[in-house]
């Protein structure tokens, strides 16, 4: 079994793996990795193929700017990353691969025939909200008509799959390791250690800026609180990021917003720790990963009810819910969180953690991926 992995998953390559040595199949792992970043990736690559018997990487190289084989432009470039991947097909000799991102799966459509293997592909939400041109659609509808099974990282995204595409779709969620993202207990360090006012209240964001996160929300709520002890911790890169700085100075709280950028998967573990809360202001969405990590943390989320969200936020017992663009609407939630008795608060944050631990552990959802496609398989 070979699974395919988009870059931006490097860090899920790394977590997972601890999960799919566990397991009794063979695996190849073949993340797509732009060519510049070859040296960033050997370090996690020999780990892996040191310490896993049952796993090796096959990492495919790419000329490109991403792992979406899509460089039409420079016809030699595109046909170089084909054969790189054709080259990983060719020693694993896969009798399944599973592809995480939908339009990286096309190069593997056509080979399927010639490598005679089968194809399963989870769709994200970023590739299936955000990537809807006519090209886009038209491959991503070739692709699902040829893949033998169609998993979502979402009910939101099984839905829209299946009205479109007339696939069925399993639903395997967006999910995170709760043995590593769990509550610290060590709020007063963190915040020692972060540089943060230990009577400051904390709002955190963890999103792409784009619009559709909706983070200007964030900050004219935060703004309407009227409030200098409540700060905005927003992680995260993308193309809105001087857009919203500006937004941040013509608002007056530069003082009170911090931009920290791409932050490392142990630093989002002590952010979520520190934060008294946890924000997302998006308009679409599948199922965010980073709502069900700060979960996890036993960071209570105010969220947009929007895409799944519903399915993992219960409003007013584990979190709260607002429409999206209504930043009035999350002022008041986030007023609300702030003000609650410690033991209310702390009864809230026991039950955001539990609802990772009953239905977002990624230990329990990588085997399922595994033995649906095993039974595949078997037929």
């Amino acid at each position: 079994m070979l699974f395919c992995w988009a870059e931006e998953m490097r860090i899920e390559l790394l977590n997972l793996a601890v999960y799919i040595a566990r397991l009794p199949q063979n695996f190849v792992i073949a993340p797509l990795v732009r060519l510049r970043d070859k040296t960033y990736y050997q370090e996690a690559v020999s780990q892996l193929n040191r310490t896993s018997s049952n796993i090796h990487v096959d990492p495919t190289y790419l000329r490109s700017p991403d792992g979406r084989f899509r460089n039409l432009l420079n016809p030699s470039i595109l046909l170089n990353d084909f054969l790189s991947l054709f080259n990983v097909i060719r020693r694993s000799k896969p009798d399944v691969i599973v592809c995480f991102y939908v339009l990286h799966a096309y190069p593997l459509v056509l080979l399927k025939k010639l490598f005679r293997f089968s194809l399963c592909v989870v769709a994200m939400g970023s590739d299936v909200n955000l990537q809807n041109g006519f090209l886009d659609r038209l491959v991503k509808n070739v692709i699902y008509r040829n893949s033998d099974l169609v998993f979502a990282s979402s009910w939101s995204l099984k839905d829209r799959i299946e009205k479109e595409h007339h696939r069925n779709v399993i639903v395997v969620p967006s999910s995170a390791d709760p043995s590593f993202f769990k509550p610290l207990n060590s709020r007063a360090l963190l915040r020692q250690k972060w540089r943060i006012e230990p009577w400051k209240r904390v709002v955190l964001t963890v999103c792409r800026l784009d619009k559709n996160k909706g983070v200007d929300i964030l900050m004219n709520s935060i703004k309407l609180l009227n409030s200098n002890d409540v700060d905005l911790l927003v992680v995260g890169e993308g193309e809105e990021r001087k857009s919203l700085e500006k937004l941040s100075a013509s608002l007056g709280m530069q003082k009170n917003v911090a931009f920290l950028g791409f932050r490392e998967r142990g630093e989002l573990l002590e952010l979520y720790n520190l934060a008294d809360l946890f924000a997302l202001a998006s308009y679409s969405e599948g199922l965010p990963r980073v709502l069900i990590e700060a979960m996890a943390c036993g960071c209570v989320p105010v969220v947009t009810s929007v895409g799944s969200t519903a399915k993992v936020v219960v409003d007013g017992f584990n979190g709260f819910t607002v429409r999206a663009g209504d930043y009035e609407e999350f002022a008041e939630k986030i007023n609300n969180i702030l003000l609650l008795p410690e033991e209310k608060l702390k009864m809230m944050r026991s039950r955001a953690r539990s609802a990772v631990e009953q239905e977002f552990d990624s230990r329990r959802l990588i085997e399922k991926i595994v033995d649906n496609v095993t039974a595949l398989n078997s037929l």
